[in-house]
């Protein structure tokens, strides 16, 4: 797409979750929506076969606890993933095949009995537009024969005419479903990425301005340190030095967001979810050195995941709204940092919670790695999780 030329990978990566999100939603909410219309529409049908009712309100609190996630921004990882879809796909197609056999015999054609054909029809624009033209091509042709035979087979019915009619007629609307969602795909992204876009250069400006505000403060208390008669020179030298290597990281974090680093897959995943938090008013700042070679997909995604759970218990429990994520290499390892200056807690005391024992301890320890949490009262906290660089888990 021609638009996309002159922006970094942050305006990517929020294109992409907002596109997502959308998309998300959208197919979430059309999903629940043919499901409730066939309620209605087959309440005789639904009356005689109770458990058709009760698999139809399941699917509807399942599509429910989607639309929380995608509304609260919780559903990212789930809304790309290959498995998550096989999963969800081989659930749609599994309530068609049950639903046939369940109902009477020759009727699964009858207006209003092939109650969760609708729902397919919802899952093909659902994935089509959050996994690509390619993945709602192959679900399509799946949909299309195989299944809608499977569906005739397993309810007796005769798919000679006029049953074939019948099956084309359903393939039509099959086709129709894959067709808008595609179109509704790409005007998502277009205007997803369009906002994204003019985001990202708003903010690249304001990162302009906050460098060139904390340059000159820096610069002045180098100068007042410098001169601190009060210091030891050791001191004042040592003091000075520290706040040179800060403001030199900061310059250098500004710098590659404006050049549109792209830095290695690791370094990407970091970088969507200081997008992913903005939204969550948390500014998260990004630090992070170019890694030699990359840590494997498991330990990325592991690494990632995290991350993504420390910041979540920042914005829970820290309040503070700013977090400083810091990648770096020592060792042969990968160590990347989350820390907040925020209320902090008791480690001793406090154990630690499901979230971190099993997002971020055994995420780490899955794959070879470790995680160390640190933290007082009034002190804010540190992740520190580490795993080494050429992991292949």
């Amino acid at each position: 797409m021609s638009s996309r030329s002159a922006d970094s990978p942050e305006a990517d990566a929020m294109a992409r979750v907002n596109h997502l999100r959308w998309i998300a939603l959208g197919g979430a909410a059309w999903r629940t929506l043919s499901l409730a219309i066939m309620i209605v529409a087959a309440a005789k049908l639904l009356s005689e076969q109770p458990q058709l009712l009760t698999a139809m309100g399941a699917l509807i609190a399942g599509n429910g606890i989607l639309l929380f996630l995608v509304v609260r921004r919780r559903a990212a990882s789930l809304l790309k993933s290959t498995a998550f879809c096989a999963a969800d796909l081989g659930l749609a197609v599994t309530a068609n095949f049950w639903a046939s056999a369940v109902i009477p015999e020759h009727t699964v054609y009858l207006q209003n009995h092939d109650l969760f054909n609708p729902y397919l029809w919802g899952t093909t624009m659902l994935w089509t537009g959050l996994q690509g033209i390619r993945t709602g091509l192959v679900i399509l042709v799946g949909a299309a024969l195989p299944v809608q035979l499977g569906m005739a087979w397993l309810n007796g019915y005769d798919i000679t005419s006029p049953g074939w009619a019948d099956i084309v007629a359903r393939d039509l609307w099959l086709l129709t479903s894959f067709v808008v969602s595609a179109i509704i795909a790409a005007l998502s992204w277009e205007a997803a990425y369009s906002s994204a876009a003019a985001a990202f250069r708003a903010g690249r400006v304001e990162q302009l301005k906050s460098l060139h505000d904390s340059v000159l403060q820096t610069l002045e208390l180098i100068g007042k340190k410098a001169t601190a008669a009060e210091l030891p020179p050791e001191e004042r030298l040592s003091t000075i030095r520290v706040d040179a290597e800060r403001q030199a990281d900061d310059i250098r974090t500004v710098l590659a967001a404006i050049d549109g680093h792209h830095g290695s897959a690791l370094d990407r995943e970091l970088r969507d979810l200081v997008v992913e938090f903005h939204p969550r008013r948390l500014i998260v700042e990004l630090i992070a050195d170019e890694l030699p070679a990359e840590p494997g997909p498991m330990a990325t995604l592991a690494i990632a995941g995290a991350v993504r759970e420390a910041l979540a218990n920042v914005v829970k429990h820290a309040r503070v709204g700013h977090a400083v994520v810091r990648l770096t290499v020592r060792s042969g390892a990968v160590r990347v940092t989350v820390r907040d200056q925020g209320v902090g807690y008791d480690v001793e005391r406090q154990s630690a919670g499901f979230g971190i024992r099993n997002s971020v301890v055994g995420r780490m320890e899955h794959v070879g790695g470790t995680a160390a949490i640190e933290s007082c009262p009034g002190e804010g906290t540190k992740v520190t999780l580490w795993v080494p660089l050429r992991s292949q888990s």
